[in-house]
């Protein structure tokens, strides 16, 4: 038996991978191949059945790291549920995954979020390589010193970086489960 593990489908539709054609060629003909898929939302279960995938899906929800689970949200200076936003007090926003992809959506968010007559920050935790879209975010972001790209982090680090937030932003188009909602939420974070 041929049992294969599908976190998204994404491969597909956007080209933030070097090697796009080769590896969808070879993803779609894994996936539909496979005796059993195992998948991680019924969103892709979904995607999965549009592409044409006859076979059983499992779905085995993706799940926060413990270092969340004994945790809360104190850092940002609320209490759960009394959210009440001051314009010209310095917050900050932010956000973690991998910054030049473009299913994050985010050179259209920094669009938003510099026309915003705010003083908060934007914090941007993640990986990125030296892409065009990079590029272009870069140049967006130039001059805009409430914008600051905080770069790679260690995991454990984690549930202090979401502490440092007022709200998580997550621009994405879509996402298999989005971990760092789960992961915000479970810090009394918002996402925005």
């Amino acid at each position: 038996k041929y049992i294969l593990t599908v976190h998204d489908l994404f491969f597909i539709k956007y080209d933030d991978y070097r090697f796009r054609k080769t590896l969808q060629r070879i993803n779609l003909l894994s996936i539909l191949f496979a005796d059993c898929i195992i998948s991680v939302s019924e969103y892709v279960k979904n995607e999965l059945e549009i592409l044409g995938y006859k076979g059983p899906v499992y779905i085995i929800h993706e799940f926060i790291d413990d270092q969340f689970l004994n945790t809360r949200n104190i850092s940002n200076g609320f209490q759960k549920n009394e959210y009440k936003v001051e314009k010209n007090k310095n917050y900050t926003l932010g956000f973690i995954g991998k910054l030049d992809s473009k299913r994050k959506n985010l050179l259209n968010a920094f669009k938003i979020f510099k026309k915003s007559s705010y003083n908060w920050n934007f914090e941007l935790w993640g990986i990125y390589s030296n892409t065009t879209l990079m590029h272009k975010i870069l140049k967006e972001i130039n001059g805009d010193n409430r914008i600051k790209i905080m770069g790679r982090f260690n995991d454990s680090d984690k549930v202090q970086i979401y502490q440092r937030f007022l709200a998580l932003f997550h621009p994405s188009y879509e996402e298999g489960t989005g971990l760092t909602v789960l992961e915000a939420f479970s810090q009394e974070v918002p996402v925005i």
